[in-house]
């Protein structure tokens, strides 16, 4: 029809305004005879008339199907469009669930509590956040928090039904830390830029001698009693050499300090709370 149309459209726009202007000719005559020229040229065009009005009539109805059925396509894509949303977003949930039950089963003397994050700090980086579970569900300050991948922080505030974690990239975080192949101990400390685009995960006091080298793990050491031992902490990615002599260890976290959605909550180790 849109070919037939676009082929003959010079045609068919001269044909309609010659009929116009016969039945306006005809419509202006009011009541008076029709005169017999007048009804020669009625009857000629009759069959064109209504030839060009069904062919209108059709392309009309055409259109307004089109129309209805691009609006009904539309409505469809749309939820389509949700509907893969929801099965991404579903699919990535359940990913991130996964990691954490099979960090539960490598890790099977502790004692855990799932929490979704809540809200975070006002920075790019997950410093200190919210999540949403509190004292009601046996949560308590100083209770370690992991993710499926490893160390996050600790619990420094609960509430009822909430509770705030400072991880080990705050300033204020201190984490007694161990490298695992040269069992040399330290301390992780965490270092957030003034804008707070950007962060340094670092390791200190590490004996002068240390054999420490790019790519070795580095694992909590238990001492202090606020954090299990060998919990993982992430890997070794710079050595720097001190002018005193001393070494600075830049540690690659092995949790994603930029997107923490769900977490644990280490509430006790081979049955004994580190609260007791």
């Amino acid at each position: 029809m849109s070919g037939f149309l676009k082929r003959y459209r010079r045609l068919i726009i001269a044909i309609v305004i010659f009929i116009v202007l016969i039945l306006t000719i005809i419509i202006s005559t009011g009541d008076r005879k029709v005169s017999f020229g007048e009804n020669l040229v009625g009857t000629a065009v009759k069959p064109v008339t209504s030839f060009f009005s069904d062919v209108f009539s059709s392309i009309n109805g055409f259109f307004f199907s089109t129309k209805k059925e691009n609006t009904v396509l539309r409505e469809e894509n749309n939820e389509l469009k949700k509907d893969v949303a929801s099965l991404s977003e579903t699919l990535n949930e359940n990913k991130r669930l996964k990691e954490l039950v099979n960090y539960q089963a490598a890790n099977g003397d502790y004692e855990y509590i799932t929490a979704n994050v809540m809200s975070r700090s006002g920075n790019y980086f997950f410093s200190t956040f919210t999540i949403g579970v509190g004292k009601s569900s046996g949560v308590d300050t100083g209770m370690p928090v992991v993710s499926g991948n490893g160390l996050v922080g600790k619990v420094y505030e609960a509430g009822a039904t909430w509770s705030k974690v400072i991880s080990i990239i705050d300033s204020s975080s201190a984490v007694s830390a161990l490298i695992e192949r040269t069992r040399d101990n330290g301390t992780i400390k965490g270092r957030l830029d003034n804008d707070g685009k950007s962060f340094e995960l670092y390791m200190e006091h590490l004996p002068v001698d240390s054999a420490v080298q790019p790519g070795d793990s580095v694992i909590t050491s238990g001492l202090g009693g606020t954090y299990p031992k060998g919990i993982v902490i992430g890997t070794v990615g710079e050595v720097e050499q001190r002018n005193d002599g001393g070494k600075t260890v830049i540690i690659n976290p092995a949790s994603d300090f930029l997107r923490i959605e769900e977490v644990m909550v280490i509430k006790s180790s081979q049955n004994k709370n580190f609260l007791d």
